[in-house]
């Protein structure tokens, strides 16, 4: 019985620690003083096209900066009222690849009961290995934070995970917010 709560509970912790499909990277200027910034606006420059009619589309540019603006309030910032200069300006890119993945997988088939069919030890059975390739399309969004009193990028945050076919709608959405949030998790950094 204490086994199978032992292998339940690793189970468990698995499955949390495997719960997001967004894998984050940051970068930082250890000398920039994160804790002077109070307010943000979003970066006016020219649009950065990743060339793809899926990533180059302003419904999802809404949801974009929409969770960004989320993520950021919910980590105490404001956004700057218009004629207010900001403590740092926000920016995004987007990009998308096509990657193989190739999946090796081992498996095994016991014909019958192993004791009766090959002995007390229970061996035996058919063995193979199965191994599949797929082309899958990987997107990668950075989240770039300028000081704007420093004139220069600060910190960088990027996440990248496998791109679901036929997103829309609210799973579009709820996939926006948890790459962002992912992405936001570790600002400001912890020193």
């Amino acid at each position: 019985m204490t086994r199978a709560v032992s292998i339940a509970a690793f189970a468990l912790l698995v499955a949390s620690l495997a719960c997001s499909s967004v894998r984050t990277h940051y970068d930082y200027d250890p000398n920039a003083d994160f804790e002077r910034w109070r307010t943000y606006a979003w970066y006016e420059a020219e649009s950065y096209p990743a060339g793809s009619p899926r990533l180059d589309n302003p419904l999802l540019h809404g949801r974009i900066v929409n969770a960004i603006d989320r993520a950021l309030t919910a980590h105490g910032f404001t956004q700057a009222e218009d004629d207010a200069t900001p403590d740092f300006y926000v920016d995004y890119h987007l990009s998308m690849d096509r990657r193989l993945d190739v999946r090796t997988v081992n498996r095994m088939y016991h014909g019958g009961s192993a004791r009766r069919s090959w002995g007390a030890r229970g061996w035996g059975g058919v063995a193979w290995t199965e191994t599949r390739v797929s082309e899958v399309e990987e997107g990668t969004m950075l989240i770039d934070l300028v000081d704007v009193e420093a004139r220069q990028l600060v910190w960088r945050g990027n996440g990248t995970r496998r791109l679901p076919r036929n997103l829309q709608g609210d799973r579009l959405t709820r996939t926006v917010d948890e790459a962002v949030n992912e992405i936001l998790r570790q600002f400001p950094p912890d020193r």
